[in-house]
């Protein structure tokens, strides 16, 4: 039935309240367990999806300087998770997206979180940028391309009223 929409898109983005410690709030799943999952997740959406393109996109940093959500989490932790994320997309041939590398190079990275953990309005347009950049670049992903998507609408140029 997947097939009538064509291109067929998932993302898996687990892991930022996986990393909690296990001690101290009942979101935390241990590291080897939470790789596991992504591996059987991916798995099961290859043998009921085939020809999906599957995402795994890694949790992104932790800032614990803001102190509402510090107890239970670390920035290592959620360092810890972004490898296993790779490691499980790695082992099942599917694209990987390091949001956690790519924020972690940022010297500016704490801004892309509200309160240390979700994610600020410029936070939301950096996964979206590197999302779009992801789609143009990694050859699994090229049917995302922007060039190679259809357009259902006229352009916005159509509507637009200049001057």
């Amino acid at each position: 039935q997947w097939e009538r929409f064509g291109h067929v898109l998932v993302t898996l983005f687990f892991g930022a309240n996986d990393a909690c410690d296990r001690e101290v709030a009942w979101q935390g799943v241990p590291l080897t367990e939470y790789e596991e999952n992504l591996k059987q997740i991916i798995e099961i959406l290859k043998l009921r999806l085939p020809g999906a393109t599957i995402v795994v996109i890694t949790p992104p940093p932790f800032n614990s300087d803001v102190k509402r959500h510090a107890k239970p989490r670390s920035n290592e932790r959620a360092g810890q998770f972004a490898k296993a994320a790779i490691a499980a997309a790695e082992s099942h041939d599917v694209a990987s997206l390091d949001l956690y590398g790519l924020m972690m190079a940022e010297s500016d990275w704490k801004s892309f979180l509200e309160d240390g953990l979700h994610f600020s309005d410029k936070g939301q347009r950096f996964l979206f940028d590197q999302l779009l950049n992801l789609f143009n670049t990694d050859p699994s992903c090229g049917r995302f391309k922007e060039r190679n998507l259809p357009q259902h609408f006229p352009s916005w140029n159509k509507f637009a009223k200049f001057g």
